[in-house]
């Protein structure tokens, strides 16, 4: 496991994104994300404002959640940590906003995920997150 900001040791319970057969697992077990929706997302950014109003900053995480539904396996959970860069971008007002096949790629250490299997790159205009850690779990 990384030290620049993921978790240097496994958790209970989490599958962990390492190389390509992990990524092959995850999206063999989800169908690609195929008929999924982004139910919820929350990111820790690990700063805060102190009682005497300082800036501090208890580690570097930048830890990402996102919480899936699926028609095809259970509600998936995954946690992106050491963020580099997240693009959210919803469905319009009255549109779903299910995922057809996603991308999910380890490159040069990075791990990239994309809503869309056209969406490999930044230039992508749908939701997309870069990050230095992968771990993920079906809830339920």
């Amino acid at each position: 496991m990384k030290s620049n900001g993921c978790h240097t040791h496994k958790l209970e319970g989490w599958n962990y994104v390492e190389n390509q057969q992990d990524i092959d697992f995850i999206l063999k077990e989800t169908r690609g994300f195929h008929d999924t929706v982004l139910k919820d997302l929350s990111y820790i950014s690990s700063s805060y404002v102190n009682e005497k109003k300082s800036m501090y900053c208890i580690n570097s995480i930048r830890q990402v959640t996102m919480r899936f539904d699926s028609q095809f396996c259970n509600a998936i959970e995954m946690v992106f940590e050491g963020v580099v860069a997240l693009n959210l971008r919803p469905a319009p007002d009255n549109y779903t906003s299910e995922i057809f096949n996603a991308s999910l790629l380890l490159r040069d250490g990075i791990i990239f995920f994309a809503d869309s299997r056209d969406g490999i790159t930044r230039a992508y205009d749908g939701t997309w997150i870069e990050a230095h850690g992968l771990r993920w779990k079906f809830c339920g």
